[in-house]
């Protein structure tokens, strides 16, 4: 034939080299565009947060985990964390039930007051609005109170007046039950006058034993997925590219 095209590849070795490498290498890439995702996902759960909490605390934040993948098992997991108590129990995050709805378990320090409550008009909150008195309020009515050991209020107050004008100023506390209904609370005693001497710092509804329930106001798992699926492409291109650049 006189006239003709010739074609021809050069380099077909490094390409057969790289193809080889690929099957090698692919569990690592599938590794890293896993955990890369999963770093994603944590991100978007972290910043929805702030939806239905304007102001997340420190603990919020830094409650989110991710459970790397490795070449061996291509799985990661994202999610909240548990946390051991100092007597070496596990309790489940307390955001779950912004999750999931229902009843939220207790605190421990409303373990150890001997039931739920809410802030009162007295208490004082920091800017997370979290109680900022609460390792003085258990030390003031005992780390464990039974329903019939409460504070002696006459005792309380007269604590206040026959202080030195330098402890007049700490807060006293009487953990009992006021008024017509017999409200159970924690109260500030002695630092205003007339009706104001006494003044609620923490209530229990229902005397402590009502949880408080909540509705499923989080799509935690919603907001993984959609960020999951966002992000899983971008990792893959992004490893690759890498990869391919070697």
């Amino acid at each position: 034939m006189a006239d003709g095209i010739t074609l021809s590849i050069k380099g077909i070795k490094e390409v057969e080299r790289k193809f080889q490498l690929l099957e090698r290498n692919a569990p690592d890439l599938a590794r890293k565009m896993i955990n890369g995702a999963a770093g994603k996902m944590k991100d978007a759960l972290i910043g929805s947060s702030f939806v239905f909490q304007p102001t997340p605390t420190p603990f919020v934040l830094k409650s989110f985990a991710v459970s790397l993948a490795t070449p061996g098992n291509l799985q990661a997991q994202v999610g909240m964390k548990e946390y051991r108590t100092k007597t070496g129990g596990i309790r489940p995050h307390y955001l779950l039930p912004q999750v999931f709805g229902g009843a939220r378990p207790q605190k421990i320090s409303e373990e150890r007051l001997g039931g739920y409550y809410v802030p009162g008009a007295a208490a004082k909150l920091n800017k997370y609005g979290n109680l900022m008195e609460l390792q003085q309020i258990l030390s003031a009515v005992g780390a464990r109170i039974d329903a019939a050991q409460r504070t002696d209020l006459i005792k309380t107050e007269r604590t206040r007046r026959g202080s030195r004008p330098g402890q007049r100023k700490r807060r006293l506390y009487w953990f009992g039950r006021l008024g017509k209904k017999k409200t159970l609370g924690i109260w500030a005693v002695g630092e205003g006058r007339g009706n104001d001497r006494i003044r609620p710092v923490l209530i229990f509804p229902d005397q402590g034993m009502k949880a408080p329930k909540y509705t499923k106001r989080w799509p935690f798992f919603d907001i993984a997925r959609r960020e999951y699926r966002r992000a899983a492409p971008e990792m893959a291109d992004k490893y690759f590219r890498q990869w391919l650049a070697q």
